[in-house]
């Protein structure tokens, strides 16, 4: 059995009658296919999910404490745990309308739970967490927005010297739904002194290492 089959099996089995319950009155009302209903497609979230968590080498590892920024319905986290990881959740107050309450309904579906609430603001540092972090990811996030490179140096820099873990990996993945960023296409990486490498993929997310303690 292949490790997306795998994946599918586990959903299928736990979660899938859950999740489509949640989701009938969300489709039903007749919204863009690009609007937050297309989070309730099992299928390709987890193929997503997948590819992202191998390039994080999240498949090959267990054990890592792994924050998602802006975790929508959770598949990222989903996946993750799937893997023998420790997950921790992070996105809006459901105050914000109804896409956060949807959500935090497939959260709910899929058997976890949202393990912060808080908003991304521009030049604002993160609030205080639990613990620091092996991998954070943010992915299908709006936050970005017309931020400038100012804006990324001061999220990026917060994340690393207030809630990763040396030799930590961040994963940031562009809405290409909600415009262009080219703030942080032409971001100089190597202005930040802990990051030891940061590479594009072919679909244009981003993929940071920091560097280790003694390095």
């Amino acid at each position: 059995m292949d490790t997306y089959q795998a994946i599918w099996n586990e959903y299928a089995n736990k979660h899938k009658a859950a999740l489509e319950a949640v989701a009938a009155p969300y489709q039903a009302m007749g919204l863009p296919i690009h609007s937050f209903v297309k989070y309730f497609n099992a299928e390709t979230q987890i193929r997503e999910k997948l590819h992202f968590a191998e390039l994080l080498g999240l498949t090959r590892s267990a054990g890592l404490n792994t924050l998602d920024i802006g975790c929508g319905m959770g598949w990222m986290s989903y996946v993750a745990h799937h893997f023998g990881h420790w997950v921790y959740m992070a996105d809006l107050p459901e105050s914000f309308g109804v896409s956060i309450e949807a959500y935090n309904a497939g959260i709910t579906a899929l058997g976890m739970y949202k393990t912060y609430e808080f908003a991304v603001r521009r030049q604002i540092p993160l609030p205080q967490m639990d613990l620091r972090y092996d991998v954070i990811t943010a992915t299908g996030t709006c936050f970005e927005k017309n931020w400038t490179g100012d804006d990324w140096r001061f999220f990026l820099a917060d994340l690393i010297d207030n809630h990763m873990n040396p030799g930590g990996k961040i994963f940031l993945q562009l809405n290409i739904t909600v415009g262009g960023y080219p703030a942080i296409k032409g971001f100089n990486f190597a202005a930040l002194p802990k990051i030891k490498k940061a590479e594009w993929t072919a679909s244009q997310e981003v993929l940071i290492t920091t560097q280790e303690a003694a390095e």
